[in-house]
């Protein structure tokens, strides 16, 4: 009887030892399930980068590249410009205007002598009625210069006035009126025959403002003979000088 209350003891005590076993488990692994930190590594989306825009020293905003056009650039007339070769030895200048046949006006040196509607050979389109500006002997005597002025001419209904296709044209805007500029020269038997022209299409008319120099070849000449050669550089920066005055009197 003894031997068997042992036995049961001995069996109770195995049976909870195994329960108490259990329990201890089953709570580790709920401990584990609710709060215990994990050891694994985690990965959290990646949030986009934002690329800092770097602007220039001193600026506050961003540059903003030009536009660029897609357009061609249209030719615009350059402002004239005088290239005075030599300084121009004249300070007094007259002013002189033609309001009946030509309708100009401009400025003319000291001891020049201006000459209107009068024939004007060696005119860009031929001979024409116009103003001639002589120029002082003193620019030609004991030079190879034989003949020098500066003429003006006007004609009517003239289509080949001037070419602005014409790659030797210049345009230049002279006082507000488009000009196409055009140098020309001509050799014959020693002879040289040199123009500066000045060519406008305007209100119906064809203006033509015009340096025009024969001169002789300067080699055919004795050195005993004291022939010297003309100063171009003077003859022509009288004529440019008298060009930046030069206007239209037409009224628009």
């Amino acid at each position: 009887m003894r031997d068997k209350k042992f036995t049961i003891v001995i069996i109770i005590a195995v049976i909870l030892a195994l329960a108490a076993i259990t329990l201890g488990y089953l709570l580790s692994r709920q401990m584990s399930n609710n709060g215990t930190p994990s050891t694994n590594p985690v990965t959290s989306p990646q949030t986009p980068s934002t690329t800092a825009t770097t602007t220039p020293t001193g600026s506050s905003t961003p540059v903003t590249p030009a536009p660029v056009s897609s357009t061609t650039p249209t030719a615009t007339p350059t402002p004239i410009t005088f290239p005075i070769i030599k300084p121009i030895k004249i300070t007094v200048w007259h002013p002189y205007t033609d309001t009946s046949s030509m309708q100009v006006s401009f400025n003319f040196p000291s001891g020049f002598t201006v000459v209107p509607n009068v024939p004007v050979l060696y005119a860009p389109l031929g001979p024409a009625i116009g103003t001639k500006i002589i120029f002082p002997s003193s620019y030609s005597t004991g030079t190879n210069l034989g003949e020098v002025f500066i003429g003006i001419t006007r004609k009517t209904n003239i289509p080949n006035c001037v070419d602005p296709s014409d790659p030797t044209n210049v345009p230049v805007v002279v006082n507000g009126v488009q000009f196409y500029k055009v140098d020309n020269s001509d050799v014959g038997a020693g002879n040289l025959m040199e123009t500066e022209n000045y060519a406008a299409s305007f209100m119906g008319y064809c203006y033509n403002a015009y340096l025009y120099m024969h001169s002789t070849n300067i080699a055919n000449y004795d050195p005993a003979s004291g022939i010297k050669e003309f100063n171009k550089a003077d003859v022509v920066s009288v004529f440019e000088n008298l060009m930046k005055s030069f206007r239209i009197t037409i009224p628009t």
